[in-house]
């Protein structure tokens, strides 16, 4: 992908290619995962080639991956690296985005997926290397591009696929049905005799349930069984190590309401920035929908009155009749009319097989706001499903990710539909433009 979200007009490659390899450096103080696996790089020489060289071949027609792989080939026959080393040098080179295309765009909660991406790795110290040129590539663009919250879903992918390479992968299958178990177990009496419980636990996604201690879990069902007939709940808490807010909603008989883009809209409306969401159908036709986002408001924490106030807001979204109400602060207009002349251009894309069960919509353009709700909402309007959506902010630009299904559950598979779908997401962003 030449447009690879780390290259803007204003900064020129070499500049980014130098802090790329400064960033690098300091990780090697890092007391986490990312500094870990960067002490553990026994040829930090070659990382270090691998960032010097990684975007030469921007500028030119051809994706810049491909260009940057012969050159990368080249220049490890004039160094004489040696044929394990050059074929190091090339892969980085060549998949330099892989990993972040991967983990900020996909369902990593896929292990398909994730056994893919480790099999291409094909070892240990690549897969090293390869997170930290990544987050050194993120780092370079700006200060507050790689974020705690990225390198926490980085590590995360790096974790899974390590654990596959090594073959010291635990059963993810077991775990989570402990976890399970564990939270049946959490049940009181007059709990445990409902039937209600054990069918949600069992419907539960595997996202929510290993990510939540089974107190957590047992705390959601409790909130979602006190929901009134097609009613509405939603609360928030903070997580102070990622500096993000997460919110957990719960819709009555949900489907086909909108509640997606709604709450979606009700969020930006209070200027929170959603990082990821997704849905689920539960037992009984209960939805279930999770928002990850951080509050710049807030400095630290949100007080716990706004976060119940967001969260009545999430809730009162559902069936609103008027749209949500989008603030402007001071110079966003001026910032808006500049990222326009970007010359990054708008892009709709759409893939059916980058998931076994949903079709996969990606759609580049520069950040504005409320964006996020009039795309949710146009494809709820074309009578799309969101399952989940990852949403991705790289200075000016954005990639916002769905996984749509159509209201029978099955990808879309008509072109013409396909086209349609397209034509009609670009339309809301032209509108956006005006």
């Amino acid at each position: 992908d030449h447009r690879d979200l780390h290259s803007f007009p204003t900064r020129r490659s070499s500049d980014l290619t130098l802090q790329a390899l400064e960033r690098a450096g300091e990780f090697a103080g890092r007391e986490d995962a990312l500094g870990e696996a960067y002490r553990e790089i026994s040829d930090k020489a070659l990382l270090h080639l691998a960032l010097l060289v990684h975007d030469l071949g921007k500028g030119f027609e051809e994706d810049h991956s491909e260009v940057g792989r012969r050159i990368a080939e080249e220049m490890g026959e004039r160094l004489q690296l040696g044929e394990r080393r050059m074929a190091d040098l090339a892969f980085l080179v060549h998949r330099h985005l892989a990993m972040s295309h991967l983990a900020f765009r996909r369902d990593t909660g896929d292990e398909e997926l994730v056994r893919a991406f480790a099999r291409e790795m094909a070892t240990p110290q690549r897969l090293r290397m390869l997170l930290v040129l990544t987050c050194a590539d993120l780092a370079a663009v700006g200060p507050d591009v790689l974020t705690k919250w990225k390198v926490d879903v980085l590590i995360d992918l790096y974790r899974k696929a390590l654990s596959m390479l090594e073959g010291t992968t635990p059963s993810a299958g077991a775990k989570l049905t402990q976890r399970r178990r564990q939270a049946v177990e959490l049940l009181d009496p007059n709990e445990a005799a409902d039937l209600w419980h054990q069918r949600q636990i069992n419907a539960l996604p595997d996202s929510v349930v290993s990510q939540h201690e089974p107190e957590a879990i047992v705390e959601m069902l409790r909130r979602l069984r006190r929901l009134p007939s097609r009613g509405a709940a939603a609360w928030g808490s903070y997580d102070a190590e990622d500096r993000t807010v997460e919110f957990v909603a719960g819709v009555d008989h949900g489907r086909g309401r909108g509640a997606f883009s709604s709450m979606a809209g009700a969020l930006s409306s209070r200027g929170l920035q959603i990082m990821a969401a997704e849905a689920h159908v539960l037992a009984d036709d209960l939805l279930l929908l999770r928002y990850l986002a951080t509050d710049p408001d807030s400095e630290g924490a949100p007080p716990r009155g706004r976060l119940e106030e967001v969260a009545a807001e999430l809730a009162a979204a559902v069936d609103a009749e008027q749209p949500p109400k989008f603030r402007r602060v001071w110079g966003q207009d001026a910032a808006e009319a500049s990222r326009k002349l970007t010359s990054l251009p708008n892009d709709v894309r759409i893939h059916n097989n980058a998931s076994s069960d949903a079709t996969v919509i990606e759609v580049f353009t520069f950040d504005r706001t409320g964006l996020l709700y009039r795309l949710a909402r146009r494809l709820h309007d074309l009578e799309l499903t969101i399952w989940r959506a990852k949403i991705g902010t790289y200075i000016d630009q954005v990639v916002d990710v769905f996984y749509v299904t159509n209201r029978g559950g099955g990808k879309i598979e008509d072109d013409a539909r396909i086209d349609h779908i397209r034509r009609e997401l670009l339309a809301v962003i032209d509108a956006s433009d005006s």
